[in-house]
């Protein structure tokens, strides 16, 4: 068996790393969705419980940073 047949030919690499990327991508915005809609529906009741609220901005800020940071990630690679 050849040992060039391991390797990765050098399109193969960044094709494989986009993929990835756009995996990650996809699921920090998914995260950011779910924790944003999460805390739309706190705030939709009457009576918000403040540190439920607090708790749900939280999330949302640290999944806004994690989706800005995957986006970023791939933007360098194109």
């Amino acid at each position: 068996m050849d040992d060039k047949e391991d390797e990765e030919t050098p399109q193969e690499a960044p094709q494989e790393n986009l993929v990835e990327l756009k995996v990650k991508k996809t699921r920090c915005k998914a995260a950011f969705i779910r924790a944003r809609n999460k805390m739309k529906d706190i705030f939709r009741d009457d009576t918000p419980n403040k540190d439920l609220a607090k708790e749900s901005l939280d999330k949302v800020e640290e999944a806004m940073d994690m989706a800005v940071q995957s986006v970023q990630d791939l933007a360098l690679l194109l």
